[in-house]
């Protein structure tokens, strides 16, 4: 399905790499340009000032983001791709062994009911110590629960707030909150494209 056309709308995928897991996971988040008058360099640079390293204290300490593409919705911008440099904000926090089809879920939630009113990020590779018997850490989810409201708040200081985007619908929908789940789940792997 090709990406909506949505005013003043950015994806930004976050595609990240690990030396002990074959293939790639990528997150994609959405970002409202409330002064409409933004580029992707500068959704870029506040994601990147965001940023806090307890959204990913669960993964793989081996797991990276070394690359971040953000497109505008638009219908005709191509994606721009941004090298991170790596770095404790983009790096997975936890040891251990990586659980490879085992993530964490971060549910966004909007004013809008049903599917196109959620959106998620699933947080790959969680580390077996970071859960026992499927139930993540209490300390690790707390912590990270407390990094991504700081993210959301970042973001919406400097007037780019978090959106989930109904790709069905054609229409982004400001993000009101943000839960990490307590239990491990299992990731869909999906084809790349």
């Amino acid at each position: 399905m090709p990406l909506p056309v949505i005013t003043n709308i950015y994806q930004v995928k976050l595609v990240w790499n690990a030396s002990n897991i074959p293939r790639p996971a990528t997150n994609d988040i959405y970002i409202h340009d409330l002064a409409g008058t933004t580029t992707e360099l500068a959704v870029y640079n506040a994601v990147a000032a965001a940023m806090h390293a307890n959204m990913w204290n669960m993964v793989n300490g081996g797991g990276t983001i070394n690359t971040v593409v953000v497109t505008k919705l638009d219908g005709v911008s191509a994606g721009v791709v941004f090298s991170t440099g790596g770095g404790a904000v983009w790096q997975g926090g936890g040891s251990g062994e990586p659980i490879p089809q085992g993530c964490a879920v971060v549910t966004f939630r909007t004013t809008q009911r049903g599917r196109s009113g959620r959106g998620r990020v699933y947080l790959p590779w969680i580390t077996e110590p970071n859960q026992t018997a499927g139930v993540l850490s209490a300390s690790a989810v707390t912590a990270c629960q407390t990094a991504w409201d700081a993210f959301a708040t970042a973001l919406s200081t400097a007037t780019y707030p978090l959106v989930v985007v109904s790709g069905v619908l054609g229409v982004a929908n400001l993000t009101q909150s943000q839960l990490v789940r307590p239990f491990l789940k299992t990731q869909r792997r999906r084809a790349l494209r």
